[in-house]
């Protein structure tokens, strides 16, 4: 805190982007888009990737080894819950927009 008090918030913040674009790439949004296994995430990011993956290409998997590989990486209950619903959702939307053969908006389509 004492050097954000010396040089000032706003400095700080551009110092910390610089830093942060220097540990994980320009753009870490981007390359999670891309390709997220090759991308530099922290290791709480790849376990909830991988469960996302999980829960995605393989539903009828009965396996609790993804969900004991969160609780290993730090997270509880309620936001294991929550990555659960929030993939869930996600993979609904998709669901239903490809079953209607519908297209999404240009803003929402991750490869463009």
């Amino acid at each position: 805190m004492a050097y954000i008090k010396t040089i000032g918030r706003s400095e700080a913040e551009g110092v910390l982007a610089e830093l942060y674009e220097e540990l994980m790439g320009k753009d870490p949004a981007e390359q999670v888009r891309r390709d997220w296994k090759s991308a530099r995430l922290i290791p709480e990011d790849r376990v909830l990737a991988e469960y996302a993956e999980v829960l995605t290409c393989k539903p009828q998997v009965k396996d609790s080894a993804p969900v004991e590989t969160l609780r290993a990486a730090g997270f509880d209950d309620e936001a294991i819950l929550t990555a659960t619903e929030v993939v869930g959702y996600f993979n609904y939307i998709n669901r239903m927009v490809s079953g209607l053969g519908a297209e999404l908006e240009p803003e929402f389509n991750p490869l463009e």
